[in-house]
């Protein structure tokens, strides 16, 4: 029926469509009973009966279980590999580090040096880093640091680096993102 269904345009072709479209209908009415007729002779063959088989029943114990007599032990679970069921993730493998996303959004820069360099185009002075101290409050207290700027004895401004960590597709990536305060 589908085929007649999909050769429908040949009517449209005038007479010679026409006739294809009968050709067309002659053909699938013909597969069609060559079908049926392979259906109904495999119907109508009959297949040799299996004999039956005898079932028995399962064997009866006679013992009564000595649930007194034995502890009983519950299942030990099988440790699965740590590795393999472990998602990686900062959380799991680097707990005390703060995510990069979790920062302001002004710790823009990849190291104390790119901060610098920041600042540095923008002044006119000729400045300088101070000691690095490690940070006392912050998003990364403990674990960040800070370093002051200055041109000169004027104090400029503050560079504030935090180490930090980002989830990926290939596990926790470790990196520093610093900031100017």
């Amino acid at each position: 029926m589908a085929t007649l269904a999909a050769g429908a345009p040949l009517l449209a072709g005038g007479p010679p469509g026409w006739v294809l479209y009968g050709l067309l209908a002659v053909g699938t009415l013909a597969v069609g009973a060559i079908v049926v007729s392979q259906a109904s002779r495999d119907a109508a063959q009959t297949f040799p009966d299996t004999p039956p088989t005898s079932v028995q029943p399962c064997p009866q114990t006679t013992e009564t279980p000595k649930e007194e007599s034995q502890p009983r032990v519950d299942p030990v679970p099988i440790p699965k590999e740590q590795e393999d069921t472990r998602r990686h993730s900062c959380a799991t493998e680097h707990p005390e580090i703060i995510l990069c996303a979790a920062l302001p959004p002004f710790y823009m820069y990849s190291s104390l040096q790119a901060a610098f360099r920041f600042l540095r185009a923008r002044s006119r002075e000729t400045l300088r880093l101070e000691k690095t101290r490690p940070a006392e409050r912050g998003p990364c207290p403990a674990t960040g640091n800070h370093t002051a700027v200055r041109a000169g004895g004027a104090y400029i401004a503050s560079i504030v680096c935090c180490p930090c960590c980002t989830d990926t597709a290939s596990g926790p990536v470790l990196s520093t993102k610093c900031g100017i305060v």
